[in-house]
């Protein structure tokens, strides 16, 4: 398999049972890899303890 230097995810945890959610959590922050996640839901980006960058509409 191939170690991509960057990883880009939308929505990744959208539909996983509690279980698989964790398990992805945890073979994501094993990779070196930087990674970029678009999600709707700030506790789900919390979960991977990282830098986040929050985006919203300029009214």
């Amino acid at each position: 398999m191939y170690d991509a230097e960057l990883l880009v995810m939308d929505e990744p945890f959208k539909g996983l049972d509690e279980d698989s959610r964790n398990a992805a959590v945890k073979a994501i922050k094993r990779r070196k890899s930087t990674v970029i996640m678009v999600t709707h839901d700030p506790e789900e980006a919390e979960l991977m303890e990282a830098e986040l960058v929050y985006m919203t509409k300029k009214e």
